[in-house]
């Protein structure tokens, strides 16, 4: 029987004339057995978002959930994450998504000529799975996934991994396109065809999601999510050659005034403040352990 259960969910859209001023972004929280919501909305696009929910079973036994969803987005850069926890018969889902659209035109003093176009992007991106108690019982237990998409002219790129764990430990993850690990820090570079003059589409889009304990077990407890902020970042444009091979001169607008030519990926590889990575694990932590003192004074 279905105890309780919280769908976490986060949207940041980045608007193609708005890329450095405005983000349109929606939350929604829905649970079967009410819920404990603090929302918060910051300033260039960021967003975070959290709940909770706690009860006692039909078998008398007391569960728990708890979620933290976190957004951001900024010119050539985004970010996503989530984090989730549960105990006994709670279940619990939790998605970030963000996605940056922009028009992009290269100008090289020859409208119409064809131009093979060389860029990069980065991506960083974390899961993890783990059952504090297991259970003999099939199933799946839950999944964790992120999946970065990066489009520019006739270049679609892909990258993501899903793991999905079972009752009793075990688990396994499906890799998207060329992606080497479920957790990496990596810049591809990525070649395109366009013509010097016209407008092309250009975007970004990033998603992250978790779901634990799928099928409400009793007894068992886990975590899961993206413990580091899965990032997409923007390059730059290194070459852009003639169909002949030869390198020409060229400069880049953009609708929203962004100069794509150049690289937004940082200095450092990007994952959070240690303060902050300890801060969501610490809220986790405490959810899980309420939840576990209260299954033993229920038992």
């Amino acid at each position: 029987m279905k105890q309780a259960m919280i769908a976490v969910s986060l949207v940041a859209v980045f608007g193609a004339a708005q890329a450095q001023s405005s983000v349109d972004q929606t939350l929604s929280i829905v649970s079967e057995n009410g819920v404990n919501r603090t929302t918060t909305s910051g300033t260039n696009g960021q967003l975070a978002d959290q709940a909770s929910t706690s009860g006692i079973d039909f078998l008398g036994q007391a569960f728990q959930t708890g979620a933290t969803v976190k957004s951001s987005s900024g010119a050539g850069a985004l970010t996503a994450a989530t984090l989730a926890s549960f105990s006994g018969a709670g279940s619990v889902q939790a998605s970030s998504a963000v996605n940056q659209y922009d028009n992009l035109t290269l100008h090289t003093g020859n409208d119409g000529e064809a131009l093979t176009v060389r860029y990069s992007f980065a991506v960083t991106g974390a899961t993890q799975l783990a059952l504090d108690k297991f259970s003999m019982e099939s199933g799946v237990a839950g999944f964790s996934a992120w999946t970065a998409v990066q489009q520019f002219g006739s270049a679609v790129s892909v990258i993501g991994a899903t793991t999905q764990m079972a009752y009793d430990g075990s688990s396994y993850t499906d890799l998207v396109g060329d992606t080497p690990s479920a957790s990496l820090s990596r810049i591809y570079t990525v070649e395109t065809l366009l013509h010097a003059g016209e407008a092309t589409f250009f975007s970004m889009s990033l998603y992250s999601a978790t779901a634990l304990n799928t099928y409400y077990l009793d007894g068992t407890s886990g975590r899961g999510g993206s413990l580091l902020n899965q990032s997409l970042y923007w390059g730059g444009i290194s070459s852009v050659t003639r169909a002949d091979g030869t390198a020409v001169s060229f400069t880049v607008s953009s609708d929203s005034g962004v100069d794509y030519a150049r690289s937004f990926i940082p200095v450092v590889p990007a994952v959070p403040e240690p303060s902050s990575v300890l801060l969501m694990l610490a809220g986790v932590a405490a959810l899980a352990g309420v939840a576990r003192r209260r299954v033993s004074g229920a038992a």
